[in-house]
């Protein structure tokens, strides 16, 4: 039995240790609560290069093997950290960043001291200069900085959500991160614990300046093609990469699917299964709607995703849904299309075309269409159908019955049967067309889609865009450089919104304007199939009328790093190489014909006209305003010493021409011109013939007569001055050739052919390294 004494005794030794627990936890409490997060060197100096210079500007030595180098050496240059005091490490740790370094940051970044000790809330010299900066007082700090010393507002302060990094996605840099928006160098900046999280980040073009904070906002990946999800992880696509989920556990196998993936602290919260599947050819694709065939138009919603799962799977774009085919599985959530799954690659064999009217201001358009067949016909609108006999006329416009579902397609019941447009007329009269018709009320008026197989299409470019008297070989290298263009063309997509790959004018490719012939057919039928390609791909064949005896690349239409399969090639047996970009050289050449020149006998293989000033300054202010309108970027005037684009319809008088550039082959690219109201430059090709042409040109051409164009013939041109007196009086335009010059000469081809080249062997020398392939 405890005495009195005793129990006092324990009691008085409990309530003591209880005190002392008591004054530890709060001591540690405190402590944990006033530890200062201190902001480090590196990650100042990091945040301070920045604001001043790109990654790219900045001096990496072989010699750096830390990442922090080049940003300590930028502080160090600008003797804003000192060399031989301010360490990026110490002990194996970064240093942090002491008030005296800070103090120097805000002179050097001539900050103003009260306005930064307002934000700040205390001041500047009541710290110790070995005092640490606490992280956010220096954030409140950098907004002032930047305001300062990023003039430009190079460095932005925006939001991301981090997918990962190269410890759980492949082929990533151990410098990358990767956010739902792409890849982001990060030099120095651990992302493990932000992954699967939105952060607020500074950023200076692809490089992560630093991290702010990670927001507390739920995170949602939409539509991502879920490739297997099994047990306790789940093997995705999204964004372009491949990446695993860990989940707590799976009720039942995942394949195959898209589906939504929401993530909450970081940790997968629910998967959302989307399996509504619609498949049906493709008749029209907008950015809003897509229309399928049988099902009608379906809303586009706003996050849709579309993947290639065949071979490799690839993010895909609505560019990629083709016009006219069944490649793929439609996934439709809520009523809208939410994404799409491209299950086979083209094979294609069928293209469609907007057949046009000269009559209308929009010619792809008709008010009102009369139609007709060589065969008894079909005309199949909603889920009905009507038959009409062999040459009956039927007329619709906007309010027909037939056309109340908005689109109605009439087929000939017979085969070899073709569908007769009365409402038009071609140059050999009243067109008719192999393949099925469509009829689409649209907000501008009809189309009228020519649905037909691409062999039976080049029946009817062929002898548009060669003449048939060139024969047999000439049209096999037409009909296969024809049969590529369309290729590409329906892969292109160019008119999805309206349901069609091309129209039936010069704009793609001339198609039924003049009848079909046997030898063209034949040309056809005797290259069935047959396409250029380079590598794995159809190469799109420019071609033109007539060359000067040389040809250009794709840098004429300023493509981002143009192909090389077109190139600048002497049309000469000699194949001799010359720099024509050199004013002299390109004098020399065009001003005298060359002999041999595969296209001597043609008229406007040379060309020349003499213009005086007055001439020149009419016939620029006629087109400058909309030629400007038309090529805002490419027609450009000099304003304080600079050429900029701005609205110009008047140069006033020209004084005088200056040539400023010259591509491969000798195609003017660039030119001046001096006028006394204002001065401009004139860059492309198409611009500078426009400008320096007009409806009542005439040129002397190679073979004595005259000829007319609208615009220059080419831009193959050499401006040769003429004087009366001392005074310029104008220019002669010493020219050749008649088209763009990228590609194929027609008239050089045929010139080949005559000099007993084969088909194979005229591609091959016009588009080079490619190869000769059916593509069905």
């Amino acid at each position: 039995m405890v005495n009195k004494k005793s129990a006092i005794i324990i009691t008085s030794i409990i309530l003591l240790l209880a005190i002392v627990i008591t004054a530890v936890t709060i001591f540690l409490h405190n402590k944990s609560k006033n530890k200062l997060d201190a902001i480090s060197n590196v990650e100042v100096a990091k945040m301070i290069t920045l604001a001043k210079m790109s990654e790219s500007e900045l001096i990496r030595t072989s010699q750096s093997s830390d990442w922090y180098d080049a940003y300590m050496n930028y502080m160090y240059i600008e003797n804003i950290f000192d060399k031989e005091k301010t360490k990026a490490t110490s002990n194996g740790k970064y240093t942090a960043l002491l008030y005296s370094d800070f103090k120097n940051i805000v002179k050097w970044a001539s900050i103003d001291v009260s306005q930064l000790e307002k934000e700040l809330g205390f001041k500047l010299d009541k710290k110790k200069d070995n005092a640490l900066v606490e992280r956010n007082d220096f954030l409140k700090a950098y907004e002032l900085i930047l305001k300062k010393i990023d003039v430009n507002g190079a460095v932005k302060l925006q939001n991301r959500v981090i997918l990962g990094n190269s410890n759980n996605i492949e082929g990533l840099s151990a410098t990358e991160v990767y956010t739902t928006e792409g890849s982001l160098n990060a030099f120095g900046i651990n992302v493990d614990d932000k992954v699967d999280k939105k952060v607020e980040l500074y950023l200076r073009d692809n490089e992560i300046v630093y991290i702010t904070k990670a927001l507390p906002d739920e995170i949602l990946y939409e539509n991502v093609w879920i490739v297997l999800g099994e047990g306790k992880s789940v093997y995705t696509f999204m964004y372009d990469v491949f990446r695993t989920f860990n989940v707590e556990s799976l009720e039942s196998k995942i394949e195959s699917t898209l589906g939504d993936i929401v993530i909450k602290d970081g940790k997968v919260s629910q998967i959302n299964k989307k399996e509504d599947t619609v498949r049906g050819k493709v008749l029209k694709v907008t950015k809003d709607v897509i229309e399928i065939e049988g099902y009608g138009s379906i809303p586009i919603s706003n996050n849709y995703k579309i993947y290639k799962n065949y071979g490799k799977i690839e993010t895909k774009s609505l560019d990629d849904i083709v016009i006219g085919y069944e490649l793929q599985d439609f996934i439709v959530a809520n009523g809208q299309m939410c994404g799409a799954i491209i299950t086979k690659p083209l094979e294609a064999d069928n293209i469609r075309v907007i057949v046009t009217d000269t009559n209308n201001s929009d010619s792809n358009f008709h008010s009102s269409v009369t139609f007709s067949a060589t065969s008894d016909f079909v005309v199949k609108y909603g889920e009905l159908e009507k038959t009409f006999t062999k040459g009956e006329k039927v007329q619709v416009d906007a309010s027909s019955e037939l056309l109340k579902e908005g689109r109605i397609k009439i087929v000939p019941l017979t085969t070899g049967g073709k569908v007769t447009i009365e409402s038009i007329k071609k140059n050999y009269g009243t067109p008719s067309y192999y393949g099925t018709m469509e009829i689409v009320n649209h907000e501008k008026g009809l189309l009228v889609i020519n649905e037909i197989f691409i062999e039976e299409y080049l029946y009817g470019v062929v002898p548009n865009e060669m003449p048939v008297s060139y024969g047999l070989e000439a049209l096999k290298v037409q009909a296969v450089c024809a049969r590529s263009y369309a290729y590409n063309q329906l892969r292109q997509n160019r008119l999805r919104e309206y349901g069609a790959h091309v129209n039936d004018t010069v704009s793609f490719q001339a198609y039924n304007n003049y009848k079909e012939q046997l030898v063209s057919n034949e040309a056809v039928r005797q290259t069935y199939g047959q396409v250029l390609k380079k590598g794995e791909d159809v190469v799109t064949t420019y071609y033109y009328s007539t060359s000067c005896g040389y040809t250009t690349d794709l840098n004429i239409w300023h493509t981002t790093n143009p192909d090389d399969y077109i190139y600048a090639v002497r049309l000469n047996p000699d194949r001799t190489a010359m720099d024509l970009t050199n004013e002299e050289n390109f004098a020399a050449f065009i001003k005298n014909p060359q002999s041999g020149d595969y296209e001597t006998e043609f008229a406007l293989y040379r060309w020349n006209v003499k213009l005086d000033l007055a001439q020149i300054s009419t016939m620029v202010n006629a087109r400058l305003g909309a030629r400007y309108n038309n090529s805002k970027s490419y027609i450009l005037t000099l304003e304080n010493g600079k050429y900029v684009s701005k609205e110009i319809s008047d140069i006033g008088n020209i004084t005088r021409i200056e040539t400023v550039k010259r591509l491969d082959g000798g195609v003017l690219d660039e030119i001046i011109l001096h006028g006394t109201k204002a001065t401009v430059k004139v860059i492309n090709q198409a611009n500078i013939r426009h400008l320096l042409g007009s409806k009542s040109l005439k040129l002397n051409n190679h073979l004595g007569g005259n000829s007319y164009t609208s615009d220059l013939p080419s831009a193959f041109v050499y401006l040769e001055p003429y004087y009366e007196g001392e005074n310029l009086a104008g220019y002669t335009l010493y020219g050749g050739g008649y088209g763009h010059g990228a590609g194929m000469s027609q008239n050089g081809a045929y010139a080949m052919t005559k000099a007993g080249m084969t088909y194979e062997q005229i591609l091959y020398l016009f588009y080079r390294n490619t190869k000769i392939e059916c593509v069905y």
